[in-house]
């Protein structure tokens, strides 16, 4: 839904001819792009550095939406803070998800170690409904709430774990990208206070292929943030996204992309300017 309206604006907007194919997903789309069967589309940092490490093609256009880490257990068991999660069962998010990798490694920065049970993020709402897990992990944009969290809450309510300043500032000290991140209250029914959290402010994002034509990428990226007011009301998710948040990207951004955000003002850091950027 958010793809098909948003790139409907870009297109009516610019008169950029783009068609939008489905795929089974952000791994799907990565790949794609890569591969140089699709031009634009949606990647999620942690499964690029995952699958491609530093040896891809694909460049930034802009982010859509933070990718927030949603620590979740039963408010029935007892468990305030991540640490009481130690000898727990308890999902870290869906099984070879990039985001779950990192999950149990904050989890090990602890020295927390639940038991984990491992399976897709259904499998984990299904245990947690059936009790056989205390809780499960997810990371969504923060803006929406997650359907699985939406029905497990119903079956069986849920507290979302804050994480404290000093927990906070460890873990963003080893993982640079991470920041702060505030939930909002009310974002999932029965949550009536905001929560602290995580989040990779440009974890997901839609990136192109660097053979992209510049222009073309320019074009779309400066008719996505004039538009952007528009879309946002209509996917409350990407709210939290903004112009400025293309600067936490994990991954160079694209030649076009580049004169957008520098003809808006921001200066771009050297690790953001792609090897064709310099020639």
């Amino acid at each position: 839904m958010w793809a098909a309206l948003t790139w409907t604006i870009i297109s009516n907007d610019t008169g950029l001819r783009i068609t939008v194919v489905d795929t089974a997903g952000t791994e799907e789309s990565m790949h794609q792009l890569q591969n140089k069967k699709a031009d634009m589309g949606n990647y999620d940092a942690a499964l690029v550095m995952r699958d491609f490490k530093d040896k891809h093609d694909l460049r930034t256009i802009f982010p859509f939406a933070p990718a927030v880490w949603q620590f979740a257990v039963a408010k029935d068991a007892n468990i305030k803070t991540l640490k009481d999660l130690n000898g727990k069962k308890w999902n870290p998010g869906p099984a070879g998800g990039g985001s779950t990798h990192i999950t149990m490694q904050i989890m090990d920065l602890f020295g927390i170690k639940p038991v984990y049970h491992q399976g897709t993020l259904g499998d984990a709402a299904e245990a947690y409904t059936d009790r056989q897990i205390v809780g499960f992990s997810y990371r969504g944009t923060g803006g929406d709430p997650t359907s699985a969290m939406v029905e497990a809450n119903a079956a069986r309510p849920i507290l979302f774990l804050s994480l404290s300043d000093e927990e906070i500032a460890k873990v963003t000290q080893r993982w640079p990208d991470l920041s702060k991140f505030q939930v909002r209250a009310k974002l999932y029914p029965g949550q009536n206070e905001p929560f602290t959290t995580v989040a990779t402010l440009a974890g997901n994002a839609i990136a192109a292929n660097k053979d992209m034509p510049a222009e073309a990428v320019y074009t779309a990226t400066k008719s996505y943030w004039k538009n952007f007011k528009n879309i946002s009301k209509q996917f409350p998710g990407v709210s939290g996204a903004s112009p400025g948040a293309a600067l936490a990207s994990q991954i160079p951004l694209h030649v076009g992309a580049i004169k957008y955000y520098e003809e808006v003002g921001l200066k771009i850091p050297a690790h953001l300017v792609p090897p064709e950027a310099k020639k």
